[in-house]
Parts: structure tokens; sequence; C-alpha cells
């Protein structure tokens, strides 16, 4: 999931707000303090860099013990690389939540970067002794374990310190920023995150985060050229501890921390007829449109889909309403896409197109028997049909899938490709909010088409004229030769 160089998706909304904590004591004003941990933007990267000076850097083992902050060359390098980590757009800074405005209150940071398997040492990049020091540390560690290979990635979130502000220490703090790794790491695509804890604080935090231990060397046996670097050290050890990033849960909800609603892109198309060319939004579907999206889908989809219209799903009072609740359960996992015409005029927007996605789960799809209405009970039988044909859960491995029950647009802006806009905004989607896979049966050749240009591959196509129940074909007469299932993996 992931180039050779990694750089933070598109689709990824920055900055965001990744978590909200409460703490667990009161402070001496008798307020118990509330936090925001958020994307770190460049209007606090210097705030933030004097934070880590004057509290990190005095405060955590090796740096205190090696007095980093009072030689001006190893504090003026190891600035500029906090630097560098910030414009990787990963790192995470902890604010008070105050009612106050102005500038925010800084109660910790975790200095996030990115580790990539091309890079080298880096050790005769810097100057200042101290900090030399702590690098060859941090490459003695690192040539312990190969984690590249051990957890067969190209790259992994690492970290350069790990810091709360004095007065909220004992709020739990450095253990939810290290939790909030998981939360930026699935949702940008990096499954790993490594990093070499060396105070007992931060290594008991990292074990209660869900780190493992990769390998622990006692301060007292590391040595260069014969002598102990780092004497009597309050902690006994240091250690190399690693996360695997967890991409979804077992039964799929969206993330708190992917900001809903989102638009998740925006779009031109071609000229119409009245000379002007639309803009469109591609967008979260929200709770105030859902029932004009489903009359949407209920007026066009289900009249020109090649089999809802063929069996006029529409005309059948049970069928019509059982379907119009299914997309009202899509809309509540908050995964369903709407298309909006980008117009100046203020008030209700234009619906333009419509997916109708949601989520299938390992073991908790739709059945037949929670149907009446004739004609949807073919639809779903048809589905069932297909999706019988390959085990996607096991042949890609995942708990969970983008699916989706209805792909529509608006009849006066088709020939605009808002179609194939529309599913390349899923993966859009689903990386940000943790889903690997989007699976779907298209049912007519211009969905067919705009799938395979999306990018979507084929898992099984059955001609409508083989397709029967009972030995009758259930859908005779389609202009559509075949039905697909068809799958993209989230890249």
């Amino acid at each position: 999931m992931a180039n050779s160089l990694w750089e933070r998706p598109d689709s990824v909304p920055f900055p965001s707000v990744w978590r909200r904590y409460e703490g667990t004591k009161k402070m001496p004003t008798g307020n118990i303090p509330k936090f925001s941990i958020e994307d770190l933007t460049e209007d606090y990267v210097e705030e933030v860099i004097e934070h880590m000076s004057n509290i990190f850097l005095r405060d955590e083992t090796v740096c205190s013990t090696s007095k980093l902050c009072e030689d001006p060359v190893s504090l003026a390098e190891i600035q500029e690389l906090w630097r560098k980590y910030a414009k990787q757009r990963v790192a995470l800074v902890a604010f008070v939540d105050e009612e106050e405005g102005g500038r925010r209150r800084i109660a910790g940071v975790n200095m996030t970067g990115v580790a990539y398997k091309s890079e080298g040492s880096t050790l005769e990049l810097f100057k200042g002794e101290a900090l030399r020091k702590a690098i060859l540390l941090l490459e003695y560690c690192d040539n312990l374990v190969d984690v590249f290979k051990k957890y067969n990635v190209n790259e992994y979130m690492t970290a350069l310190g790990l810091s709360v502000g004095r007065e909220f220490r004992g709020q739990g703090l450095g253990l939810e920023l290290l939790k909030t790794r998981s939360d930026i790491c699935r949702a940008v695509g990096l499954k790993l995150t490594v990093t070499l804890f060396t105070g007992v604080a931060s290594q008991v935090q990292a074990e209660r985060a869900g780190f493992e231990l990769l390998a622990e060397v006692n301060y007292e046996d590391y040595k260069v050229d014969g002598e102990v670097v780092y004497p009597n050290t309050k902690t006994k050890s240091f250690k190399l501890m690693a996360m695997r990033i967890v991409m979804a849960a077992s039964l799929w909800e969206r993330p708190d921390y992917v900001p809903f609603p989102s638009v998740w892109r925006r779009y031109e198309g071609t000229k119409m007829t009245d000379g002007k060319i639309p803009k469109f939004s591609i967008e979260d579907l929200t709770e105030d449109y859902v029932e004009e999206v489903i009359e949407h889908m209920s007026n066009i989809f289900l009249k020109d889909e090649t089999i809802c219209g063929a069996s006029k799903l529409s005309d059948d009072p049970v069928s019509l309403a059982e379907i119009q609740e299914l997309w009202r359960k899509y809309a509540k996992q908050r995964v369903a896409l709407v298309a909006f015409v980008d117009e100046e005029g203020g008030g209700r927007r234009r619906i333009a197109g419509a997916n109708m996605t949601g989520v299938e789960y390992k073991g908790h799809g739709a059945t037949l028997e929670m149907y009446k209405g004739k004609p949807l009970r073919n639809v779903i039988q048809l589905l069932e049909h297909i999706e019988g044909q390959v085990n996607v859960f096991e042949k890609y491995n995942v708990n969970e899938y983008m699916t989706a029950l209805g792909l529509s647009v608006s009849r006066e802006f088709r020939g605009q490709k808002l179609g194939l806009e529309l599913l390349k905004a899923r993966s859009d989607l689903g990386r940000s909010v943790g889903l690997k896979l989007t699976v779907t049966v298209f049912t007519a050749m211009a969905s067919q088409i705009q799938a395979e240009r999306a990018g979507f591959e084929l898992l099984v196509e059955i001609d409508y004229k083989d397709y029967k129940v009972n030995g009758e074909v259930v859908y005779p007469n389609t202009k559509t030769k075949s039905f697909k299932l068809m799958a993209l993996r989230i890249q």
C-alpha cells in the first residue's frame, strides 16, 4: 500500500484530528484536562521543536545523559531533523482542549516519521558529538533486527521523541499518543511502527499500547571502543519495539479519526448542451441528504439498471420499501458516496450521482430469507449466486470489504464520466478508512467498462442466458450479455 518512497496519500485529509482524550485526574485548578491529538501543521512546527528542545532533550535518558541540548551543533542538527520529520506530515501533537481562542497550548508530542528500506547509514550526516552518539545507538539497534524482512514491509513509522509536558504527566497522554499511531498508520497505509524506547515510562506505555519486544540491551553492556557510552542511567535497558497495524476490526466501523463528512474528489466534466462545463464534488452521504439520494436511486437507478429494470422492481411496493431500507442501512455505515453539482447558488444542493457503498463482513452477509418482495429476492439470489463462485475473504485475506448496491448518474450528466469518478472515489475513501478491498457485481456494460477503467479485476462472469432458476432464464432479453463480479485492491 505504498510507493518505493512513501508519501502521505492526498485522500487522507490534512490536518486531521486523530483522537480526543480526557485525562485521568484533576489538575490543581480542579478540572480534568481534555486533549486533542492531531497532525502537526506547519504553523506549530517551531513551537513543537521548542517543546522538544526544552523538555524532551532534558528528560529523555540518552539525550539527557549526553547533555545533547548543551551541544550547539547537536541541538541545531536534531532540530533540523525534526523539521524534516514534520514535512512527512505524520508527526503528532497533543493540544489542550480549551475554550479560549488564540494560540493553542501544547501538551505533548510524538515526532513520528517514516523510515525507508532504501535508506542507509545516516551517521555521517551529523557532526555534533552528542547527536552522533544517539544516531550510533539507533543504528546499532536497527542492525539487531531486520524489521523490513521480518515484517515484509518497505517502510514503517518511526519516531524521534515522545514527550509530554511536565504538568500533564500522569494523565495517560503518552499512552494515547502511542495508540494514535495505529489510527494514523491505518489511515495512511503504513502497516508497521517501530521505535527505540529508552526510558522505563515509555517502555511500559509501549507495551500497553500493543508493541512487542524485538531486542533489549542493558545500558551497561552497550559499549563503543570498550567504554560504556551511557553510564549511570536510571533505566536498566533500552528496547527496540514494534507494533503491527491492524488495518480493520473484526466488525468494521468507520474510524472516528476520519473526518465525516469528507470531500473525496472534485471533478470537472465536459461541455454540456447549454455550453457550460459542470463541476462535481464527490462526498460522504450525510443524514440530511439520505432521503433525497434514496429518491434519486428509486426514480433513476431502479428504472435504468439492468436487473432492477427488467424485473420492474420499482413497481413492486414490498421490494421498493425493502431496498430503500437497505440503502438506509448502508448510509448508516458512513461510506456511501454522493456526487453534487458544484454551483454558486445557496440552498439545497443538486444531486448528480450516487454510489450506495457499504461494508460486507465475513460471516455477516445478507441472506435471501430477509426479504419478501419477489423482484428484490430475485436480485439478492443473483448476487448470492455469483458471489458464491469466489470466496473473496479468503482470496484477498480480508475480514471485510466495500460493497455496493447501486451506482447511478442522473440522465442529464451521463457522458461526463461521473460514474468512473465515483468508482475511483472508492479507493480514496477505502484507503482512508482502512478498507483494503472493494467488490461489486456489475450488471450493465457501461458500469463494467467504467469498473475496468477504474482498475477493477474480473473475478467471475456469467451470461444472462445461462443464469437460470428452476430451469428458467431469470432475466431474458437483456441488452447486456453478462453480469460480472469484479474486485479492486485498495492501493
